[in-house]
């Protein structure tokens, strides 16, 4: 399918002037890149968005409608979804136990490792050669990837099949870590995330901690 006509707006309306008929009708929404020219929506559906493109007000969308029939004057809904998934972590529970035992949890940080940092507009995830906070906290776009208050994180899809411990970096599982202080000394806990995908959100309501 070619593409008739574009057009872009700063506000949630825009008018498109286009043939009588059946129309496919997409929107890109939030995204501040360069769009290169193209011709069909399968072209726009390839087009790469890098995780630095979003912010925590600011999320890259992209939706499209059905084969749907255009009149003289039609006015045509999109609904748009996100691009990145929210990892959301709830509550730390002290249950130390051995010589910690009633020692004080003090979180430190929270923070996620290995993340795609990019992703395709019309697919779950992509193979990427870009990766943020790679096998530790590198304090990349951080915003997104270390916890405020609540704890929300928010990264692309990722679709890695496989995990890795290996020191030496390969494509592996996003990681959730939280990081905390006991008995002064600094501890870190990590959570694997398997099979991050677009517009979901994964929720860990408690982190309990025993050792």
């Amino acid at each position: 399918s070619r593409v008739e006509a574009s057009a872009h707006a700063l506000a949630s309306t825009v008018d498109v002037s286009v043939s009588i008929g059946t129309k496919i009708v997409a929107a890109l929404v939030n995204y501040s890149g360069e769009i290169p020219s193209f011709v069909s929506v399968s072209d726009l559906e390839g087009l790469v968005s890098d995780l630095s493109d979003n912010g925590p007000s600011k999320f890259v969308m992209y939706g499209k409608t059905a084969a749907t029939a255009v009149t003289t004057s039609s006015a045509v809904t999109i609904e748009v979804s996100r691009i990145v998934a929210r990892v959301k972590l709830g509550q730390v529970i002290n249950a130390l136990t051995g010589p910690y035992e009633g020692e004080e949890i003090q979180v430190s940080g929270a923070y996620l490792i290995n993340v795609a940092g990019e992703a395709a507009l019309g697919e779950s995830s992509v193979v990427t050669s870009k990766w943020y906070n790679k096998q530790k906290n590198c304090s990349e776009l951080p915003s997104l990837l270390n916890a405020g208050t609540p704890m929300n994180f928010y990264c692309y899809p990722n679709l890695v099949s496989s995990d890795s411990s290996s020191k030496d970096w390969s494509p592996r599982f996003t990681r959730l870590v939280v990081e905390a202080v006991i008995a002064g000394e600094t501890w870190y806990y990590p959570i694997n995330l398997p099979l991050i995908k677009s517009n979901c959100s994964y929720e860990i309501p408690s982190l309990t901690i025993t050792r």
